[in-house]
Parts: C-alpha cells; sequence; structure tokens
C-alpha cells in the first residue's frame, strides 16, 4: 500500500503522534502510520492501514485512539499544523542566527575596547 499523507504531512503526523504520546519511542512502529484515515458503515481504517471494525475505539493494530485520529489528524489539520511549525521553526532559526550575530557584535566590541585600552596604556 503506498502512503497517502506525502512526506511532509507524514513527517507532521510524527510530530502530533509524539507530542499526544510522548512516553512512546519506538520511531518505527510510528513510520507505518503514513496513509489518510477512512471510514465506511463498518469499519474504519487507521493510518497504519490496519482496517478496523467501526466500533472498535482502538486500533487493532498500533493501538492508538480512533478519536484523535479522526478528532486531530487529517490531512487539513496537518497542513495547518505544519504550516505552523514551519513558521515556528524559522522564527527559532532567525532567533538563533540573531543571537550568533550579538554575540560576534559583542566580542567586536571588546575585542575593539581592549585594544584602544593597550593603546592608552601604552602612551602612558
Amino acid at each position: 500500500m503506498e502512503s497517502t499523507l506525502g512526506k511532509d504531512n507524514t513527517n507532521q503526523f510524527e510530530r502530533e503522534y509524539f507530542t499526544k504520546y510522548p512516553k512512546q519511542n519506538n520511531v518505527d512502529s510510528i513510520r507505518d502510520h503514513k496513509y489518510t484515515l477512512s471510514e465506511s458503515s463498518n469499519s474504519w481504517i487507521c493510518t497504519c492501514g490496519f482496517p478496523n471494525i467501526v466500533f472498535s475505539s482502538v486500533c487493532g493494530r498500533c493501538g492508538i485512539s480512533k478519536e484523535w485520529f479522526f478528532q486531530t489528524v487529517n490531512v487539513d489539520i496537518l497542513i495547518q499544523r505544519l504550516k505552523e511549525h514551519q513558521e515556528s521553526e524559522r522564527i527559532r532559526l532567525e532567533n538563533i542566527r540573531f543571537q550568533e550575530d550579538e554575540r560576534k557584535r559583542i566580542v567586536q566590541e571588546n575585542a575593539e575596547n581592549d585594544r584602544i585600552r593597550l593603546e592608552e596604556d601604552a602612551i602612558k
């Protein structure tokens, strides 16, 4: 079965999963979750690809809550949260660059002040 989420949405799903299930540390098991959810009158298919009877509250294969999937993890929400993640990552990296530039400026300023003090001491 070929992935229907796409790489970016699959990566976002992983972030959502580890936020919801922080104690899970099995990255290999989460990589199976790469399909969009679907539901019919008598079954639902988990993002891991496992078909479940409609009355199952958790996936019979991976054990993740059906309610959580249908409430929080769908392609539209994943796309929205991916955009939010990308924006926060852009801001985080921008802050890191700003802090590094500020650190360099302070180092240069201190070096210039030291040079001036040395010249003044040499004149005395």
